[in-house]
């Protein structure tokens, strides 16, 4: 169950602590600067790899991610494969508003929330509960965990 940590070169330091964070837990990651591959194909094929071998995107978007192109792409697809998606703001920009469809962490405090809720959702797809137990545990797709996480962090 890993989590793919999406950015740009300029946010790699971040992308590293926040990586590290969740090693510390034994949480595997999958992280990729995009912004560095020459070609359109190369990072459309990179992200459709990550996002097939990873069951949680966690994307850091600063004032220069924002508004690049493959961002609601990637958001897209993992939506549409039912992926756990998270949006990690580093800065006071305006998201837009598709962005804040999904849990907003706006610092490093947050992540705690995410790796709970990851930790919780492992649990259920790991030990394959049965549809009593995933409800009694209140996770069974990506839109629960959307909806909890954003309750954790007091946007829904």
């Amino acid at each position: 169950m890993p989590v793919f940590i999406s950015h740009i070169s300029d946010d790699t330091e971040l992308a590293a602590g926040i990586e590290k964070r969740l090693k510390e837990l034994n949480i595997e990651t999958s992280v990729e600067v995009l912004d560095l591959m020459p070609l359109e194909e190369r990072i459309v094929n990179k992200i459709l790899e990550r996002l097939n071998s990873c069951t949680h995107l966690l994307s850091i978007v600063s004032t220069q991610m924002v508004g690049v192109w493959w961002l609601p792409f990637e958001i897209g697809v993992a939506a549409q494969a039912d992926k756990r998606i998270a949006i990690y703001s580093i800065a006071s920009i305006e998201l837009f508003q598709y962005l804040k469809m999904w849990p907003v962490l706006t610092k490093l405090g947050h992540l705690d929330f995410f790796t709970n809720r990851y930790l919780s959702d492992r649990l259920i797809l790991e030990k394959g509960y049965n549809l009593y137990e995933a409800k009694i545990t209140l996770i069974q797709k990506a839109p629960d965990f959307h909806q909890l996480l954003k309750f954790d962090l007091g946007q829904g």
